[in-house]
């Protein structure tokens, strides 16, 4: 695993925030991007320049020119995002189970 460190614009850095887009079409000019590397997004706004803002995502699949029509040199990149782990905030439900209040956690056993 390799974590690639990239400079990201401030309309693309928000949607992989909000969840929005989970692909990415890059230059492959750091030796080969493969699933399982971690993609530190720096957000970088024109005329400012880093804004401080993170984001790490994790490469899920990488298709390459050969096995996709990408143009030369480039590799489009699928990825889920990093999330802090979850302190999980559960509450029980109809359905039996716990539910996190605050990611889609659901625990199938538990005892009151």
């Amino acid at each position: 695993m390799t974590t690639h460190e990239l400079k990201t614009g401030p309309e693309w850095f928000e949607a992989v925030r909000q969840g929005l887009t989970t692909a990415e079409l890059r230059k492959d000019d750091r030796g080969g991007f493969t699933a399982g590397d971690v993609l530190q997004l720096n957000e970088w706004a024109p005329g400012k320049g880093y804004t401080g803002r993170k984001l790490r995502v994790i490469v899920t699949h990488v298709a390459v020119g050969e096995t996709w029509p990408a143009p030369a040199g480039y590799a489009l990149l699928s990825f889920s995002i990093e999330r802090e782990p979850c302190a999980h905030d559960l509450t029980p439900s109809v359905d039996g189970k716990l539910h996190c209040l605050k990611c889609p956690a659901v625990l199938d056993n538990w005892e009151e």
